[in-house]
């Protein structure tokens, strides 16, 4: 940025990182997301081949991740969603496996 005859440099703004956490259980998968510029109304996602693709809009612009599931087991679809505190939890069913 120059100002009269002088160069300013101003920093760049890091870029955000969202973190989560995936959490294997018995009977589910619960993924847990820290999305502190991000409002309920703005996220959506959707489950492709165990992968968790969530987008949103921020106050920055717009946020893709995708999540790979640890688990092997094929989901069931989507057991609970709560977002409180701008923290995204999104409980993953899987699916029963038939005993032989």
């Amino acid at each position: 940025k120059v100002i009269g005859e002088e160069q300013v440099i101003v920093p760049e703004e890091p870029v955000k990182e969202h973190m989560y956490d995936v959490f294997d259980k018995k009977e589910h998968i619960s993924v847990v997301m820290e999305l502190p510029d991000v409002k309920e109304k703005d996220l959506d996602f959707k489950i492709e081949k165990n992968i968790l693709k969530i987008k949103a809009k921020t106050i920055n612009g717009m946020l893709e991740k995708e999540i790979p599931l640890t688990s092997n087991d094929d989901i069931d679809g989507i057991d609970n969603i709560s977002f409180n505190n701008r923290i995204l939890e999104i409980k993953l069913k899987k699916k029963k496996i038939k005993e032989t």
